[in-house]
């Protein structure tokens, strides 16, 4: 029992760090702190709602799915506002990603399609791909 905590334990710490790397490449890097919907800012001043616009790190196709979890090609930066519309209009936001992003679209579905199994040891070398970066 212990040992198998003690793999859970692990396996979480490799997730946990390779969300925040992800997120720090989408988020930060590639979107610039702006959310890909409406184009806010990370912070700026949301009159709407009267407060800081706070972004998020969302995901086409849920997180969890392992095998497009960490594909910047499925992930994009929305600000709370979006990323709530993004996840409750599924029909809607699939459309509006695949008119707006066509490539990145057909990637992910031949990531989903090509029937990855997403074992502890998959999440490993993705994990050791991260550090040796």
């Amino acid at each position: 029992m212990i040992k198998s905590k003690k793999r859970t334990l692990r396996k979480r710490r490799m997730v946990i760090a390779l969300d925040k790397a992800c997120r720090q490449e989408v988020v930060e890097e590639r979107d610039q702190n702006t959310c890909q919907r409406c184009g806010k800012m990370q912070g700026e001043w949301d009159e709407k709602r009267q407060r800081p616009v706070v972004l998020q790190w969302a995901h086409v196709h849920t997180r969890e799915y392992y095998v497009t979890r960490w594909e910047p090609d499925n992930s994009l930066a929305l600000c709370d506002a979006d990323h709530v519309w993004f996840d409750n209009h599924k029909v809607l936001s699939y459309e509006w990603f695949r008119k707006r992003w066509s490539e990145r679209w057909e990637r992910i579905q031949n990531v989903l399609r090509s029937g990855t199994k997403t074992s502890e040891s998959w999440i490993r070398s993705r994990y050791e791909e991260l550090r040796h970066d």
